[in-house]
């Protein structure tokens, strides 16, 4: 069966989805090449005729649902934190479902002169990379509900918000805090380094370390898997969840269209 790539509209807040297909509905080759690929395998022995989807979290019913997850996941973690995500014009949220159930989040802040969430326990950090030239944003409020693929869906949601900062906002550079028992997970499996040492944030009332990603690299990795599709077969990285070549570019411009921007030019 050919595999069909294609972009939805929802039926209830039209526009708001940047990526989706049916899920569970084809049984695709042993060796994924794409994050639709990895999903769809997944789900390939499931009758149920539902669907993936990546939505712009733009009302207050997809803010809600982000909220939700985000609160449920970290309770588990056993943080402190109301998961309350707000709407703000430096911030866009992105949120994964699969029949329309919630199962991966993430907000993406670009750093237009308001200040970085960062900034709040690491703002000499800050200050150095922007001194360095570095076009900063920060991914936050980062939440995956545990199953047997949130390593693709994780991989999926994370590809979306790397097309968002890097190829519509020219960022070159990820923050991330993430609690020191985490930050192997996301050195091996995403390249990010730890650049500030623990300290106690107290939005969650749990310790934290900030992480460096630089987007050059994540658009190497992504190319990489892309290309050299055996390298899947042995290598422990997210970036073989990544969305291909013709998903990406039609994501990119789902992107430009849902949210009316320009794409800013490099520099």
């Amino acid at each position: 069966m050919s595999k069909k790539r294609h972009l939805n509209s929802d039926k209830a807040g039209f526009g708001s989805t940047v990526f989706g297909f049916p899920y569970g509905l084809e049984r695709q080759q042993d060796n994924p090449s794409s994050a639709q690929d990895a999903l769809a395998e997944g789900a390939a022995d499931s009758e149920e005729r539902s669907e993936f989807k990546i939505r712009l979290a733009r009302d207050a019913l997809r803010l809600e649902s982000a909220s939700i997850l985000i609160r449920r996941r970290y309770e588990w973690r056993g943080y402190k934190t109301d998961g309350a995500v707000k709407p703000r014009s430096d911030f866009i949220t992105l949120v994964a479902s699969i029949a329309n159930a919630s199962v991966a989040t993430v907000s993406v802040g670009l750093d237009f002169g308001g200040g970085l969430l960062a900034e709040e326990l690491y703002p000499d950090e800050v200050q150095v990379l922007r001194g360095r030239g570095y076009r900063l944003c920060e991914f936050v409020k980062l939440a995956v509900d545990t199953n047997s693929r949130s390593n693709a869906i994780l991989g999926a949601i994370f590809h979306v918000a790397v097309i968002y900062a890097k190829r519509i906002h020219n960022r070159s550079h990820v923050l991330v805090e993430v609690n020191p028992r985490h930050a192997k997970f996301y050195e091996v499996l995403l390249g990010l380094k730890v650049i500030g040492e623990a300290r106690t944030n107290s939005r969650v009332n749990a310790p934290a370390v900030l992480m460096l990603l630089d987007l050059e690299y994540a658009g190497e990795q992504i190319s990489m898997f892309r290309s050299r599709s055996t390298l899947r077969r042995r290598e422990r990285s997210i970036y073989t969840f990544a969305f291909s070549e013709e998903e990406e570019e039609s994501i990119y411009r789902r992107l430009i269209g849902t949210m009316q921007l320009q794409p800013q030019q490099p520099t």
